[in-house]
């Protein structure tokens, strides 16, 4: 079931100082209300609303609900929502759908809960188009229908809506009230996730489908692929640490350090050194290390002065040569680096 649509449904005003009325009471109500004068809001709202004014019907509803300069009181935002959902008014409708599914100030009710979504749904509220389905798909207050349930969700989830684009996705994955199709229900799913579903996320992986980059990535991405240096690198450490929507891989990983270290970013050539010192996701070879530590430790990098200083000193790779892996670890002892102090110490032992 969904929160309550709690919020005046007109167009939202900033919170402002006094002005002169706009066009009479409602617009003052609403004046008031976004600058949470909230008594003087339903003050000028309650008159309306007891002559029938169906928007300020529903916004006593929702001051109600919220128990805003007033108590809480779920009896009397039914009520209210009764009436404006009586004359027509969709949010109404689609709250009140709430309280009779929910029981909170009215006797549950499936049945009167499914009749309330319908109408508001047939008037396009997305949030009772997705509750709709779902009353359809789990058999409550109608027989279970899942075409029923699955076209609900397809009219809330072309609206934007998350939970249906997700649930969409899943019925076509299954093929439940619809053909089956995985690739349709990888579509659905993967619109969910990046609007940050994080359990379209998770069904995504399920799926077996590739995962979803955030909008963030997506942007590093393209500015990666445009030849951005620095883009290349943070791309690389978002692989490398699986994070911002992407799977974790080295390989991925090693191709954008290497994209960016070949441009001569220092913290790419370490980075790039690293993977082919331990080959993670990249052909171990201690030369090819070595070269990219060298390098980074010509510009200084610390930590790249260490490892080639220990590839030097251990001959791993390379021409055994400890005077000079000494010197490079002594290099990175002297800008700070605490590991390569420790280093010294054994070696000196």
């Amino acid at each position: 079931m969904r929160k309550f649509i709690l919020g005046i449904t007109v167009a939202s005003l900033c919170a402002l100082a006094p002005l002169p009325a706009l066009a009479g009471p409602f617009e003052d109500g609403l004046l008031a209300y976004n600058a949470k004068n909230y008594s003087q809001a339903f003050a000028l709202w309650e008159p309306l609303a007891t002559q029938g004014n169906a928007e300020a019907q529903y916004n006593l509803g929702l001051m109600y609900d919220n128990g805003q300069s007033v108590a809480q009181d779920n009896s009397q935002a039914v009520k209210w929502y009764n009436r404006a959902a009586q004359q027509g008014y969709a949010a109404a409708q689609y709250n009140l759908g709430t309280k009779y599914e929910s029981g909170l100030g009215v006797t549950q009710s499936a049945s009167q809960a499914v009749l309330w979504y319908q109408r508001a749904a047939g008037q396009g509220n997305s949030a009772a188009q997705f509750n709709l389905g779902n009353m359809y798909a789990n058999g409550q207050g109608v027989s279970n229908d899942n075409a029923q349930a699955a076209h609900w969700y397809r009219k809330a989830a072309d609206q934007g809506d998350d939970m249906a684009q997700l649930n969409l996705g899943i019925f076509y994955a299954l093929g439940q009230g619809v053909a089956k199709d995985r690739n349709k229900g990888i579509e659905w799913v993967r619109k969910s996730a990046l609007q940050g579903n994080a359990t379209a996320i998770t069904v995504l992986d399920k799926l077996g489908a590739e995962p979803v980059a955030s909008i963030e990535t997506q942007a590093l991405q393209s500015s990666a692929k445009g030849g951005d240096v620095n883009a290349q690198l943070k791309l690389g450490d978002l692989y490398a640490a699986g994070q911002g929507g992407l799977a974790a891989s080295n390989k991925q990983a090693a191709k954008w350090y290497q994209m960016a270290a070949e441009r001569g970013n220092v913290e790419a050539q370490y980075k790039l050194g690293t993977l082919y010192d331990v080959g993670s996701g990249i052909s171990q070879s201690y030369s090819q290390a070595a070269k990219w530590y060298a390098l980074a430790a010509v510009q200084g990098h610390a930590g790249a002065q260490l490892n080639l200083g220990v590839i030097y000193y251990m001959g791993a790779g390379l021409e055994k040569d400890q005077a000079k892996g000494l010197a490079l670890i002594k290099q990175s002892a002297t800008q700070g680096n605490a590991n390569a102090e420790a280093v010294l110490q054994q070696l000196v032992k």
